[in-house]
């Protein structure tokens, strides 16, 4: 027997994957109950972030990685009894579909290990705050509408939903769009996602410009007649008796005019006309490229599943004839 043979043989052998599926499930266990105990080291470990444990290299990551040795031992054990399997059906003229079962199981545990590695190293979060005055994502222009917020009889918040605006494109109308905690975002079959973050209600100040009106909230910008400007600093309270908003001109000289609530520029262009609270969303971005491998994972394992069952009923009714 050659040393190829021997590879295979040991991959192929069922002892090893209850071995690695012990193994791995210890350090499982071991790894959740240390990352509860040590918040100090794994506090800012985000979702199935895998670079987490690389950046630096630690001994407290030593479970980890020996997880992670002994997943990949496991799939590649699955993926090599794939092959061993259909290898067999072949030579045996094996070709109806209840016997593929097994073999659908196989690689959709396989590929399921794969977007889990694909997507620990290559998702990416980030942030994104939806605000009346509308905000570009994917494409399109959303605005926060209005918040709902649902209580239990103590008080406390059982469900929050964020309605937002999407604007398609120059002309298009708009339409209402619903997020919440399990009811996110999603676009390309889950590859990218934005899941409800943070809400709240922040000041929106009413510029007012040759009978033109524009409402920004802090930190925006956006055009008022024929000016760029950019609502810097908005001040509600306590600090100040009456709001004020700080306005800057956008160019290559920008000048900022404190404005009082109902004042007027020393030109007379640009008016403070009102103040009310409107709300504000925060969307964590969540890109995983993985996912629609993981939903190729869900329809081989239901096809291997239901393929599998067919074959132990078609067992049966064999032996009860």
């Amino acid at each position: 027997m050659n040393h190829l043979s021997l590879v295979w043989s040991f991959f192929r052998s069922q002892k090893l994957g209850l071995v690695c599926c012990f193994t791995s499930v210890f350090f499982l266990g071991f790894g959740s109950f240390l990352m509860a105990a040590r918040q100090d080291v794994y506090g800012t470990l985000g979702l199935d972030d895998f670079r987490f444990f690389f950046q630096p290299l630690r001994w407290l990551h030593a479970w980890f990685y020996l997880l992670a040795a002994s997943l990949a031992v496991w799939g590649m054990s699955s993926l090599v009894c794939a092959l061993d399997t259909l290898a067999k059906r072949i030579r045996g003229r094996a070709f109806h579909p209840a016997a593929f079962g097994p073999i659908l199981l196989h690689v959709a545990f396989f590929l399921a290990l794969v977007a889990h590695l694909w997507g620990g190293l290559a998702a990416e979060t980030g942030q994104r705050v939806v605000t009346p005055a509308g905000t570009e994502l994917e494409g399109a222009i959303y605005r926060a509408v209005s918040l709902s917020v649902e209580r239990h009889p103590t008080g406390m918040p059982r469900q929050i939903s964020a309605i937002l605006e999407r604007t398609s494109g120059a002309g298009a109308k708009p339409e209402p769009v619903t997020i919440a905690y399990n009811q996110p975002l999603v676009f390309e079959a889950g590859a990218r996602e934005y899941l409800l973050g943070n809400v709240g209600q922040t000041p929106v100040a009413k510029l007012r410009s040759g009978g033109e009106e524009l409402e920004l909230s802090a930190g925006e910008a956006g055009r008022l007649g024929s000016a760029e400007i950019r609502l810097s600093r908005l001040y509600t309270g306590p600090k100040t008796r009456m709001p004020v908003a700080f306005v800057t001109t956008v160019g290559a000289s920008p000048i900022e005019v404190a404005l009082p609530l109902g004042g007027k520029s020393p030109d007379g262009k640009l008016e403070f006309a009102g103040l009310r609270t409107a709300p504000y969303v925060v969307l964590t971005k969540r890109t995983n490229p993985s996912v629609p491998l993981v939903l190729l994972v869900t329809l081989l394992l239901v096809a291997g599943v239901g393929l599998t069952v067919w074959k132990r009923l078609r067992r049966g009714s064999r032996a009860a004839a």
